[in-house]
């Protein structure tokens, strides 16, 4: 209830000019130990030759997180933006492109991914994501891009 609360407040403002662009183009989904995830939502598209739609989410590290880190350039982390592909019909998810970023806006590591489908696990972060694509193309469907 608590991400679609925050959905809807963000198609809300997805609806006025372009300050509530800057201000809400990451929706927050949801949060674990591991940071707060959110759902990019210029970035939504859905190819219907292959049934699946694609988004960047932003994850944003919890303190825990980080602490686990603790040395190297990853402990400098600010956040990560993750490229993922969801098949709704058939409850599946890979991810596509990792890139995570310093507080100063660095690139600290980036990289593209040739994986395999996985399911979708209930009470996961990728059923909260299936959960809010799925509400935003419901509600407002003129805000996912069409693709082959």
């Amino acid at each position: 209830m608590k991400r679609q609360i925050a959905i809807v407040a963000c198609l809300i403002l997805f609806h006025q000019p372009l300050i509530a662009w800057a201000i809400e183009r990451y929706a927050f989904v949801d949060e674990n130990v591991d940071g707060k995830f959110f759902l990019d939502m210029g970035t939504i598209s859905y190819s219907h030759s292959q049934g699946t739609y694609r988004f960047w989410c932003k994850i944003v590290p919890s303190e825990a997180f980080l602490e686990e880190l603790k040395s190297g350039e990853m402990s400098k982390t600010s956040h990560v933006l993750t490229l993922y592909e969801i098949n709704t019909s058939m409850r599946m998810t890979k991810t596509v492109s990792v890139t995570i970023y310093a507080a100063n806006g660095r690139v600290i590591k980036t990289e593209t991914f040739n994986m395999d489908w996985e399911p979708i696990i209930p009470n996961s972060i990728s059923e909260s994501f299936l959960d809010a694509v799925l509400y935003v193309a419901k509600e407002a469907p003129e805000l996912i891009k069409k693709v082959k």
